[in-house]
């Protein structure tokens, strides 16, 4: 269940997980080692939409590109 606000969308662990292309136990340890900037809210942790953008691009800015066959 994803929470809204005015300026940003958040994402559970598992939607987080989703949109990376990882498994949840690997958000969930990107968050503790701080890879991945997580907010909690009560119990729960909240990933920000952009902060899994701004991640994937810097890990896809650190390989190759993808389907590269020039």
């Amino acid at each position: 269940m994803a929470i809204q606000s005015k300026t940003e969308k958040f994402l559970t662990p598992r939607e987080a997980a989703e949109l990376l292309g990882f498994a949840e136990d690997t958000v969930r340890r990107y968050i503790n080692r701080k890879l991945i900037k997580a907010y909690k809210f009560g119990n729960t942790w909240a990933v920000s939409e952009s902060e899994c953008k701004r991640y994937k691009a810097e890990k896809r800015a650190m390989g190759r590109p993808k389907n590269n066959f020039e």
